[in-house]
């Protein structure tokens, strides 16, 4: 009898072992995924992708396309061979969620970059999420969805925007500043076709230097658009950077649901002197404050939405100024033809989300600064105590851009890098995107449910652009 039992442990022993040692690993599952992406890098027959994939029914789901059993798949793969002339595929990262003796849950994120045969380019990162079944010690695909995540180009225009903003109701506005003489349309509304059409109509957008009025469009320079739905519209008055134009600098309050402009604030010569150029806003609309940054001369502009009263305020203070700093994007240094170093003052600013401190810095500068607006909105704090209250908040390099999102993050367009970086709330400053596409990331606005879009204006480049500018929108992993 004992005899019996210890031969029936020894085989017991010996099945787990030849089982422990037959089973499928995470490093084989991970082989996998390489072998199916080489696979489609080298644009293999079609029965090689076949022999991963059941014969019962299985789903495979890519953007716009559901496969479920295998002439499907090859229905589909022909139209890759026919249309892609060449791609790679770029594994970020591979988690395994679940795992059970015979089947595996994992997640996959790759980048795909392709070449058509009619010459498109594509690059875009895409998030996968696979479950795969064991048979036979043999790994079959049995469920396969593909969601494009990270960065999506939107639209593109060959005609330079900077400003950008997303309505409540999803519409996007765009704005072109008068930096030469060639601007047909100066905001506009994008379609969802791509065309644009000029906001909030034909006529305001038709000022030029020889015939026109001051109160239509003279040079915008940004679009934002508040939690109420209304868009505003900041013109610097400033065309071709040739000096203001007394009268013309103003900030458009617009009813985008009826295409109305319902209020004009106009900014007199104390508050926009002559080389000024305001640049960017962002609203307090319960308190009724809107702050804007002076990009020509440095300094805050504090507008009290109910009186109509400015105050020009830090235009001594070294956080509004250039760091006389010389920018290198994409390994050249921004200079003017005749060698000289831009320098361009207080640039980008946002609100935190609780609207108690406005954050801002200069473009060739690598500082943030904050300061609370409840000292910006008091009148009769004097210039140099109002100083004193500016806060020095980390390096965070050279940007354009600044905007806060629901969480407290703040974006910042990173000219040097060309990527979107991140400052948390625990002042961790990451970067969230790094692509050579993000060719000086501009402007932001952040959609109801809370995706990111943003400009690249190519202003380092001049006129000697090689792609076209683009409205891009960071969709982030699940």
């Amino acid at each position: 009898m004992k005899k019996n039992v210890l031969i029936l442990y020894l085989f017991i022993v010996v099945i787990s072992a030849y089982s422990l040692e037959n089973e499928i690993k995470e490093n084989d599952v991970f082989a996998f995924v390489y072998t199916w992406f080489s696979q489609f890098d080298r644009q293999v027959p079609c029965h090689e992708f076949l022999q991963y994939l059941p014969d019962s029914e299985f789903h495979i789901s890519f953007p716009g396309t559901s496969i479920r059993n295998k002439p499907d798949f090859k229905l589909w793969y022909d139209g890759i061979l026919q249309s892609i002339k060449s791609n790679t595929h770029k594994i970020v990262s591979i988690k395994i969620l679940e795992k059970e003796q015979n089947f595996f849950v994992l997640t996959v994120l790759v980048r795909w970059k392709a070449t058509t045969y009619t010459g498109e380019n594509y690059d875009n990162t895409y998030q996968q999420s696979w479950k795969l079944r064991i048979i036979n010690r043999n790994i079959f695909i049995e469920s396969y969805i593909v969601k494009q995540v990270g960065l999506m180009e939107v639209y593109s225009s060959y005609r330079q925007w900077t400003g950008i903003a997303v309505s409540p109701q999803g519409r996007i506005f765009v704005n072109y500043p008068r930096w030469s003489k060639d601007v047909p349309v100066s905001v506009a509304e994008i379609l969802r076709d791509g065309s644009i059409r000029p906001y909030p109509n034909e006529q305001k957008n038709l000022w030029t230097e020889e015939s026109g009025s001051l109160n239509d469009f003279v040079c915008i320079q940004s679009v934002v658009s508040d939690e109420e739905g209304y868009l505003w519209i900041l013109d610097s008055g400033n065309p071709q950077f040739q000096g203001v134009k007394k009268g013309a600098v103003k900030l458009i309050k617009v009813d985008i649901s009826k295409d109305q402009i319902v209020h004009t604030y106009f900014l007199d010569e104390h508050i926009a002197p002559l080389h000024s150029y305001l640049n960017d806003v962002r609203f307090d609309i319960q308190k009724g404050f809107a702050y804007l940054s002076d990009s020509g001369l440095g300094a805050i502009v504090v507008l009290d939405l109910k009186t109509n009263k400015a105050r020009r305020v830090l235009e001594n203070h070294f956080s509004t100024k250039s760091e006389n700093i010389v920018l290198k994007i994409g390994g050249k240094e921004w200079r003017m033809p005749d060698g000289t170093a831009l320098q361009i003052h207080c640039d980008g600013i946002a609100l935190s989300h609780d609207k108690n401190y406005l954050y801002y810095q200069a473009l060739t500068g690598r500082s943030l600064y904050r300061i609370r607006t409840c000292f910006l909105q008091d009148e009769n704090i004097s210039a140099a105590n109002l100083e004193k209250k500016v806060e020095f908040v980390a390096k965070t390099g050279a940007a354009d851009g600044l905007e806060f999102d629901a969480n407290g993050n703040l974006y910042i367009s990173s000219l040097e890098r060309n990527a979107i970086c991140l400052f948390t709330p625990e002042n961790i400053l990451k970067i969230a995107i790094e692509d050579e596409r993000i060719a000086w990331p501009d402007s932001f606005a952040i959609s109801k449910d809370g995706i990111v879009y943003f400009t690249t204006s190519q202003i380092h480049l001049g006129n000697n652009i090689s792609m076209p500018y683009r409205i891009f929108k960071i969709v982030p992993c699940e």
